[in-house]
């Protein structure tokens, strides 16, 4: 509904434009400012739509996607970061009640850079009851299970990573790093 009323007004905007184009030939501020007025309007709208799409979606798998487990098989980073949040590409095997398991790929955006989320992890997951393909992931529970960490070393290999590339602050560093020191 809101989106309809937004291309509405985009379009009395471009109308009102026009008309005034042609009521005063030559004069071109009116086309500048409809044109600085429509653009924004209009890639606000499809950010807001897509927007609401999401929250929609994740109502859904709330409302109706099963409760099940993933077990992380396989992490990798896609070097995709939007505020401090890290993209990664994960390999999972979903497990639902009642259901044999079974393994996908599945590309989400971590809760903040330097999660630290490990192959062998499991973590709580709602599935598509119509598409076992779609997960939603609940990062609002912590990941169960040690994983394979790797060595300190490697840890602290991918820590410094993490900060040379503006992922992680200075404070995030040194507790990271504390921790992984108190691990020895």
């Amino acid at each position: 509904m809101t989106l309809l009323l937004v291309i509405c007004a985009a379009v009395v905007l471009v109308v009102g434009t026009a008309l005034w184009f042609v009521i005063k030939p030559g004069s071109s501020t009116a086309l500048i400012w409809g044109v600085a007025v429509v653009v924004p309007v209009m890639i606000g709208a499809v950010i807001w739509t897509r927007m609401q799409a999401t929250a929609q979606r994740q109502q859904a798998f709330a409302e109706h996607g099963l409760p099940g487990t993933a077990e992380v098989l396989r992490i990798e980073p896609t070097n995709v970061i939007v505020g401090r949040r890290a993209q990664a590409r994960m390999q999972l095997r979903i497990r639902v009640e009642g259901r044999e398991p079974y393994e996908i790929e599945h590309v989400d955006f971590l809760p903040f850079a330097g999660f630290g989320l490990v192959a062998g992890q499991r973590m709580r997951v709602r599935v598509s009851p119509d598409a076992p393909d779609q997960v939603s992931i609940d990062w609002s529970v912590p990941p169960e299970g040690s994983g394979t960490r790797g060595s300190a070393a490697e840890r602290m290999e991918a820590l410094d990573l993490l900060r040379s590339r503006g992922q992680i602050n200075e404070a995030e560093y040194q507790r990271k790093r504390d921790e992984i020191l108190s691990d020895l």
